[in-house]
This record gives C-alpha cells, structure tokens and sequence, in this order.
C-alpha cells in the first residue's frame, strides 16, 4: 500500500498540456466543458463451490443483468465530475447443498432487482502528453447509499441496493507509440460496512494493480486486453439469527478485453468482458467449522454506447 501511495504523490507533483482526448484512449479524461454520455448493459455471472473434508458443501450460480447510464463533464482542463445511474433488471441467485452438507440435494433460489446506488466520479488529469511520453490521471469514485438494502429470501425478492457506501482511490497513467498504447491503473477501496433486512457485512479493504495494452487495428477500431492482480482483505457477514460467515484474506486474478468502434465523430460503440478467479481459501462459520472456497470465478460482459459532445 505504501508503494501505491508513493506513485500517486509523484503522479501529482508532474506538469499539465492541454490535448485533445477520446472515449477510446486508455488514459481518459474529458476535454474542457466537454460532456461524455453512457450508456451500457451489463451481463453478470458468477460460480463458486465450498468443500468440507473435500467433499463439496454448497454450490452457488448467480446471473443477473443490470442496464447503467453516466454522464460526465470537464469542469476544466485538469478537472471532470460525473455520475452513473444503475439499475439492476434482475438478479438470480441458486444455492444447492452438497454431499458435505445436512441439506445435500436441497436447492434455495434468491430474487433481486431495482436501482442500485449511484457513482460519483471525480478525475484530476495530472498530466497531457504528446505521443511516446506519458499522460497520467488521479480518480476518485464513491457510492453512497442512499436507501435501506432488502436482502432477498426464498420468499420475498431483495432489492438492487447495498445498504452501505463503498470508495476508491485510485491512479492511472500510460502512453501511446504508434498503433500500440499501454497503461497501468492501481486503486485502493474501501468497501464499507452495510446491513440489509437480514444481514451484516462488515467493511473491508481491496486493493487492485492492472496493466492494459491496446492496439490501433483501423482508424476506427480499436482492441484492448489487461491482465490485473488483486487483494482482498478479510471480511464477515452476519445473519439476523445470529450465525455468521468469516472470509479470511485472499488474491485474486482477473483477465479481460475490449473492442471499441467510432461510429461518428467522438461516438463509439463498445464491447469489453472481464473474467476474475478468487484463490482458494478458507470460510469460517460462528461453530469454529472451516469450510474452504475451493472456486469463485466471475465474468463480465458490458454492450454500450458512448459520445462526446
């Protein structure tokens, strides 16, 4: 964490030249008084599997899709302020006891869908550069909460909000030779704490460091891929009866791409998937019994618009 905190303060000591910046670039930041509109559909699933004694206790699948609009504004050169608006269309979640468990064969099916809490985005562009030197920006995102959580039962549907206010800290800087562009991106957040209808989540830490190569395929094409390296820190979540599930500190790894076409001046239509792996670790319940994650992997798959104005 030190050495996160080491770049950002001397990203932020380096000398801003206005240029003209795009949708598509690695290290963006709008324009000044420029306005950037999007709009995106998001695809979510996600598959994780517990063992006890190597023997499988539980399986959860989860899908949902969720449709999201942003807007962000280049109040000037070095400064941008945005917000994104979610909502989650639906969220399903099935968990199936194993052979490990009491329950075996038994399956739960959990409903969810409505608006999720807003993003707030503030971004200081450090540094503009020509190419084959290196622009860099500073962001900030936070998401309040702004309504109760409704957590989701096998008889009532939950809601789309937390119930908690998550930030993150976070530096971005890279440059571009030619047809190929490369960036790195290293964030800290906060995830904090939030309670629900029937739970508890206590706050935890993630930290987050990615590097993204980008290729110039046609004047209007462009095709990206990152490959990024992840903590997070331990946390617990507490059930209304009083049970409760400890996770301890793991890593994980997360792949992905993206493909952006400029179908007009400073429009683009885009396309990116992420793929990320929680390394195996343990899960501790309120009895002192360990049960270990064995798999927990997630992939994303984002359709969206974006325009300049």
């Amino acid at each position: 964490m030190k050495i996160i905190f080491s770049i950002l303060l001397l990203i932020s000591f380096t000398e801003l030249y206005a240029k003209d910046r795009k949708y598509n670039q690695l290290v963006f930041a709008p324009n000044l008084q420029e306005v950037v509109l999007e709009t995106k559909y998001t695809f979510q699933f996600s598959k994780s599997i517990w063992e006890y004694l190597n023997q499988e206790y539980a399986k959860t699948k989860i899908d949902s899709e969720e449709s999201s609009l942003g807007i962000l504004y280049g109040v000037s050169e070095q400064f941008s302020l945005g917000v994104q608006a979610s909502y989650e269309l639906s969220r399903e979640t099935v968990v199936t006891s194993g052979p490990a468990s009491t329950a075996n064969g038994q399956t739960r099916t959990y409903q969810n869908s409505g608006l999720k809490d807003p993003v707030l985005r503030f971004i200081y562009r450090v540094r503009d550069r020509d190419e084959g030197e290196m622009s860099s920006n500073l962001y900030f995102n936070i998401s309040p909460k702004v309504k109760n959580a409704v957590a989701a039962s096998t008889s009532v549907k939950g809601n789309g909000a937390r119930g908690g206010t998550n930030g993150t800290l976070g530096t971005e800087f890279g440059g571009k030779f030619g047809i190929f562009s490369y960036s790195f991106d290293f964030s800290i957040d906060r995830i904090g704490e939030s309670k629900s209808t029937e739970t508890k989540s206590s706050a935890y830490g993630l930290i987050l460091g990615r590097a993204n190569v980008q290729f110039q395929a046609f004047e209007k094409i462009s095709f990206r891929s990152f490959l990024g390296l992840g903590f997070i820190e331990k946390n617990k979540k507490t059930f209304s009866n009083g049970t409760f599930i400890e996770n301890e500190d793991t890593g994980f790894i997360e792949v992905g791409g993206a493909a952006h076409f400029e179908f007009l001046e400073k429009g683009f239509f885009f396309f990116d998937f992420k793929g990320d792996a929680l390394a195996k670790h343990n899960v501790t319940d309120e009895t002192g019994t360990h049960v270990v994650e064995a798999e927990n992997n997630i992939f994303y798959f984002n359709f969206g618009v974006a325009k300049q104005f």
